[in-house]
């Protein structure tokens, strides 16, 4: 008599997912069928060009009677999810369209001649007396155009290369002349996507395209074609590692008051000379064997860029340009692109909430999923060659030998420690910032002296890869010591590395300056 009542369970719930999708887009939480790019960016458009599609705090909100969108949502916007009757009728206008083109293979040129023919909707006739087919087809080549664009950027377009001269002299210059620099990257092989194809396989083959273009390959003594007088290849990867040590790389970011951002990344050989004893390079002036500067749009996505998509953007070069089989010491000013880096190289300790919400969200998510996709193809430690594992091995050695060397100048009175270097708040904090230093006598100089330090803290040791945090401005743009009295720490070969970029990064801001007229 006791005995629970037994009831069947059932997992009959096909509308919840639905009643989800509807209030959440409400907000404005749109979700879109990314299995089809192309759907979801023609969608996007339609929502732009309707009036009533108000989103939270609209200024066009005029009164607190239409405050809707704030209070409860927007019933708009429902029409316009992967469930909605635009969506669902988007992705039947684009399914008609290939449908029309079969048993023909679809090609780029043969999707956008349909799907932006007026006479291709009017035939349909999918949206009476709602969307014209004017409309849906102008807004179709507007859709086609911002996906190329998008693509564009992300294969990073206009990017400039400049290499080392087989006839420089035993000891180059680290200034580079304007002239000499090359774009690699321009409309006639940047990448083109799919407008057929999932955003994940777009994305896959822009990775694999940039790989094709920007890695360099320890087998190719061809001359560079853009200047045969230039090392190759296999050149700047020998050089690079005269030293017996990993290939270092230095990254800078650059951002002026009216919103131009500039990114530069140099692979950096040591000055050894046939006299030297002892690692004497250490205190010499690095040689850049191979710079690649990029400038980037006023806006990424939706957002104006800042100096942390910069030098993050840095990383992803400095991935694509160097063998997966190469261990790297990156050497950056940035503790914010750093922070963001060696959270990726560790996501599994992260909660997938922590991961969207605090990691990836510090910078900007599409370029760190864009890192964190790199990141993820790092090979391990034990699949390196025995030489490779050697390299790494060395740097990680030198790092902490470069660190207990400068334990005994004088340090800051606030230095940044393990704990700090380590912690995911710094994506909230300003570069190369202390604000705990005693600036009551001689501020300026107190601050700018607390700069001449490198401890334990300034360097993260991951999966074949190093990133070696120093601080900037320790030299001045001619590569003199900006404090006299001071030495660069830890040495003038890194923190040289550092201003060859903090220059070229500049000097491409200068060089595109006039050219950089038309936004992609």
């Amino acid at each position: 008599m006791n005995d629970p009542v037994v009831s069947p369970i059932s997992h009959d719930h096909s509308h919840m997912m639905e009643r989800a999708i509807h209030t959440l887009s409400q907000l404005g939480f749109m979700l879109r069928n990314l299995e089809f790019e192309f759907v979801a960016r023609y969608t996007d458009e339609l929502l732009l060009f309707d009036k009533h599609a108000k989103a939270l705090a609209d200024p066009n909100i005029a009164a607190r009677a239409k405050l809707s969108p704030i209070i409860a949502g927007n019933r708009h916007f429902s029409k316009y999810t992967i469930l909605g009757h635009v969506g669902l009728l988007l992705t039947v206008t684009t399914q008609e369209a290939i449908r029309t083109l079969h048993p023909r293979k679809v090609t780029n040129d043969m999707f956008e001649q349909t799907i932006t023919s007026r006479k291709h909707h009017e035939t349909l006739n999918l949206f009476p007396r709602e969307i014209s087919p004017i409309r849906l087809s102008i807004l179709a080549k507007e859709a086609l155009s911002k996906f190329r664009s998008d693509y564009k950027i992300a294969s990073f377009i206009n990017l400039f290369e400049w290499r080392q001269s087989r006839n420089s002299t035993a000891t180059p210059s680290p200034v580079i002349i304007d002239s000499e620099y090359s774009i690699i990257i321009d409309e006639t092989n940047c990448f083109v996507p799919s407008y057929t194809q999932s955003m994940a396989n777009n994305s896959t083959d822009l990775s694999e395209h940039l790989t094709a273009t920007l890695r360099l390959n320890p087998e190719n003594s061809d001359p560079w074609i853009k200047n045969a007088d230039a090392l190759s290849d296999q050149e700047i990867l020998d050089q690079a590692v005269l030293h017996d040590l990993p290939v270092f790389i230095s990254i800078d970011g650059s951002l002026t008051d009216d919103g131009v951002a500039t990114v530069s990344i140099s692979i950096v050989a040591p000055d050894i000379r046939e006299n030297d004893i002892a690692p004497e390079w250490k205190d010499r002036i690095a040689k850049p064997l191979l710079v690649r500067s990029w400038r980037l749009p006023t806006t990424w996505g939706t957002s104006k860029v800042c100096i942390n998509m910069a030098e993050t953007i840095g990383f992803i070069l400095g991935d694509y340009t160097i063998p997966p089989d190469f261990p790297v010491i990156y050497i950056t000013d940035s503790n914010n692109a750093r922070t963001l880096q060696r959270n990726l190289a560790s996501l599994e300790q992260y909660t997938h909430r922590k991961q969207v919400r605090d990691i990836k969200q510090g910078i900007d998510s599409s370029i760190a999923n864009h890192l964190d996709h790199l990141t993820q193809k790092w090979p391990k430690i034990e699949q390196l060659s025995e030489y490779h594992q050697r390299l790494y091995q060395r740097g990680e050695r030198v790092c902490k030998i470069w660190a207990e060397a400068n334990a005994s100048s004088n340090a800051p009175p606030r230095a940044i420690s393990d704990t700090e270097s380590h912690s995911t708040d710094s994506l909230a904090t300003r570069d190369d910032e202390d604000t705990s230093l005693d600036l009551t006598v001689c501020p300026k100089i107190k601050k700018k002296g607390s700069r001449f330090t490198f401890n334990h803290g300034m360097y993260d040791v991951l999966d074949k890869t190093i990133i070696m945090k120093v601080y900037s401005h320790q030299l001045n743009s001619d590569f003199q010591v900006s404090l006299a009295g001071k030495a660069p720490q830890p040495n003038m070969f890194v923190v040289s590395a550092n201003q060859i970029v903090d220059n070229t990064a500049e000097q491409i801001r200068h060089i595109t300056k006039n050219s950089h007229n038309k936004e992609w």
